[in-house]
């Protein structure tokens, strides 16, 4: 049985990493998701920005930025009011799954060996973040430690 949400395609835009001259067992990861319903198309287009590393130098192993675009079709019988949270839920998990395979390949072969981003629970990608934390940042990023 299929999925009601079906990938067109899904690509890199962006990547940049490096590693941190000493290595650390923590590091802090944030993402951002955005998407735009392409009625015209009768697809959606998701956009999901990863970034990783400390808030100071000498707070993680590697800093860097991914982001990752995706086109998806939703089936037309998929009930509409549900079609936002499915597509940012089920967008999100691909395109993490997709930036998390391309991190841990980039740096398998850098100076501290592999970084793997968490495994998430994609219902991050639809939960609305805490009031303190827009606040803090200014915008709806989703954080985690």
């Amino acid at each position: 049985m299929l999925s009601p949400i079906q990938t067109r395609r899904h690509w890199i835009r962006r990547i940049a990493f490096e590693p941190e001259e000493v290595a650390v067992d923590k590091s802090n990861y944030s993402a951002n998701i955005t998407l735009k319903h392409l009625k015209l198309e009768k697809c959606w287009q998701v956009c999901l920005s990863i970034s990783f590393g400390g808030k100071k130098p000498g707070e993680a192993t590697y800093i860097g930025r991914v982001e990752f675009e995706g086109i998806f079709d939703v089936h037309p019988d998929f009930p509409p009011e549900k079609t936002d949270a499915m597509v940012r839920m089920n967008g999100g998990a691909i395109l993490y799954g997709a930036a998390r395979e391309l991190i841990m390949n980039l740096t398998a072969r850098s100076k501290h060996g592999p970084f793997e981003l968490p495994t998430i629970d994609a219902r991050m990608f639809i939960e609305p973040p805490p009031q303190a934390e827009i606040a803090e940042t200014g915008s709806a990023i989703r954080k985690s430690d």
